[in-house]
């Protein structure tokens, strides 16, 4: 029976590059203009909280940028976990686990905002679309990454 081993010099190095890959990903989900255009249109709407409800724009930025890496650091923890039971080829794997963070993460988000608060249906679904992407495009970079870095070292059994 084979043993993983995890090198975490190279989780530590792997992670923090896959983590910057998705900011990049996230930027252009989400910075683009057909995006920015419809973010625009909602911007004054009731239920969008100001800057200053958080101290100002680079406040709003800090708490976002830390909040998405403690989440992604996170999810590359499940992953190691988790990884040698999910079924495929090693880009199917990282769908497939991007698919389920994405299904665990997004639809209870987008269903309760849809739910209990005034939120216009188009940003709930711009959430879902661009979710979805990033989440399942951050799966395969996972996988692929840890993969071919040798983040998880195969070793012989006893």
């Amino acid at each position: 029976m084979e043993k993983e081993k995890i090198n975490y010099k190279r989780l530590v190095v792997w992670g923090g590059v896959i983590i910057f890959l998705q900011m990049l990903i996230f930027s252009v989900l989400w910075a683009n203009p057909f995006v920015k255009g419809i973010l625009s249109q909602f911007s004054t709407h009731s239920s969008i909280k100001t800057y200053e409800f958080i101290g100002g724009e680079e406040n709003w930025k800090i708490a976002r940028l830390v909040f998405h890496i403690m989440f992604m650091a996170v999810c590359m923890c499940i992953y190691l976990a988790v990884q040698r039971v999910i079924p495929g080829t090693v880009l199917i794997k990282g769908a497939i686990f991007g698919l389920i963070i994405s299904i665990i993460r997004f639809v209870p988000e987008s269903f309760n905002t849809w739910t209990l608060i005034e939120y216009p249906w188009q940003l709930v679904l711009l959430r879902l679309i661009n979710g979805f992407t990033s989440f399942i495009l951050f799966g395969v970079l996972v996988s692929v990454i840890f993969e071919r870095s040798k983040v998880i070292v195969k070793q012989a059994g006893s």
